[in-house]
């Protein structure tokens, strides 16, 4: 049993280390908001989720967390959406949420809806609260998230993902982690879709 434990706590400090080589991401931590924003790296998974490129978009219904529902399939079809896949202790989820923003802003008006999905184990008071704390003031909807039930089907582990889906409902590109250089990819992506 100890040799068990032991062989289980050495194989996560491996897993850590395997990922803090790889890429820039959080793993999903199943708590609330309280404590310091956290950044770990972490690679792109092989199959994290059930999504894929050039395959159709899982539909979902969620609360928002500034009241009201999301029914992704009434945004499909009529916009190329961006799902993004965050949690309030992720700084690279934050700082693509800076990103998505300013992404939202600029193509809105042409068709691009972004969506966040939070994975946080938190109330609506709790987020809000740690979006003001942390000056943050996206101008798309957030969904809320707390038993994985979206994020089982983009996302088993690691946040940040992106998933950008086109207008008939197909997903074509997946990000996982975030990094500044990839505005410029994410950005070409959408406005490639908003022209088609």
């Amino acid at each position: 049993m100890l040799r068990s434990r032991w062989l289980a706590g050495a194989l996560g400090l491996a897993a850590l280390g395997v990922l803090m080589t790889l890429g820039v991401g959080c793993a999903v931590v199943k708590s609330a908001v309280e404590g310091d924003v956290v950044e770990v790296a972490a690679p792109s998974p092989p199959r994290d989720g059930n999504a894929e490129v050039g395959k159709p978009y899982f539909d979902f219904t969620a609360p928002e967390l500034m009241g009201g529902t999301v029914h992704l399939s009434s945004l499909v079809g009529e916009k190329v959406v961006l799902l993004q896949f965050w949690g309030i202790r992720c700084a690279p989820c934050l700082a693509e949420m800076e990103f998505l923003t300013r992404l939202q802003k600029k193509y809105g008006d042409r068709g691009l809806q972004v969506v966040g999905v939070n994975t946080d184990r938190a109330t609506v008071a709790q987020l809000t609260e740690a979006l003001v704390a942390r000056k943050l003031e996206p101008v798309y909807p957030h969904v809320l998230d707390p038993d994985f039930s979206i994020a089982e089907h983009y996302t088993h582990w690691l946040i940040p993902v992106s998933v950008l889906v086109d207008r008939a409902g197909v997903v074509r590109a997946i990000h996982t982690g975030y990094k500044p250089e990839l505005d410029g990819v994410i950005e070409a992506e959408v406005q490639e879709l908003l022209e088609r």
